[in-house]
């Protein structure tokens, strides 16, 4: 897999195979929206794009609206909210915005399994970031694909957790007081 170092966040767009080809991270963001609506055949209102809650993304939240598609804001999962996008009955869309490079690394894997797509850039935050990646040889205009940072066909994905999520139970320890007994 792609090593990023100290390079901490992406700017990120993830989609679910059928949209696969309809992205591009350089477009604006309703024509990314269209574009994924006229992939899955159906209209924007009725696409739900997911989004970290970041102040950051005000712009963007306000041009997904604007387009009159849905959001889900999420606090925090990047990773658990792209792998919605694996379950039909989901609602989710798409995946937009400014999240953390190491678990765009592990979107990549996961949607590669099914055949989903992401396009991402790293978001480099300062100069030291812009000088890591210089030294690393990293173009920052550069616009990753899942076939990038998981170079290989060969691709298995396990997803586990520590607390309880939307898609996945977390684990707990056996005993008394200490959640349920998994084994």
């Amino acid at each position: 897999m792609l090593s990023l170092g100290r390079i901490v966040y992406m700017h990120k767009l993830a989609v679910e195979p059928e949209a696969r080809e309809a992205i591009d991270l350089d477009a604006p963001v309703v024509e990314n929206l269209r574009r994924v609506a006229w992939a899955k055949r159906k209209d924007v209102d009725n696409l739900t794009a997911v989004i970290l809650d970041r102040e950051r993304h005000a712009d963007l939240i306000q041009a997904v609206r604007a387009a009159g598609a849905r959001i889900q804001m999420i606090t925090d999962g990047g990773v658990s909210a792209t792998l919605m996008m694996a379950f039909p009955d989901s609602g989710i869309s798409l995946l937009i915005g400014i999240e953390g490079a190491p678990e765009g690394l592990i979107i990549a894997a996961a949607l590669k399994c099914p055949g989903g797509e992401i396009r991402a850039r790293l978001w480099l935050r300062n100069k030291d970031e812009r000088r890591f990646a210089a030294e690393i040889g990293y173009d920052p205009r550069r616009i990753l694909t899942a076939d990038d940072p998981v170079r290989s066909d060969k691709v298995f994905f396990a997803a586990t957790r520590i607390t309880d999520g939307e898609i996945l139970r977390g684990f707990a320890a056996p005993g008394p007081g200490r959640g349920r007994t998994l084994w």
